[in-house]
């Protein structure tokens, strides 16, 4: 799985965000904190995964601002 994660351009100057991918209930990435026009960039290896989640978590900054995205995530075979 591949793909990127950023803030809506029009909240970019308020929000801040960590993008996270969990398989089968772990971990598997987490990003730095996203803030501005920066973005995560990720690959991860699914082979074998029953269960995926794609979560945002808000910085712990309280989540005003933060319309997270992912941005074109892809499973690849």
């Amino acid at each position: 799985m591949c793909g990127e994660g950023g803030l809506h351009t029009w909240r970019q100057h308020y929000g801040s965000v960590v993008f996270l991918i969990k398989a089968n209930g772990k971990e598997v990435y987490r990003s730095a904190t996203i803030r501005g026009a920066s973005k995560a960039s990720y690959i991860v290896d699914v082979t074998g995964i029953q269960t995926l989640e794609l979560v945002v978590d808000n910085a712990g900054d309280g989540n005003a601002n933060d319309w997270a995205l992912w941005l074109d995530p892809a499973l690849i075979r």
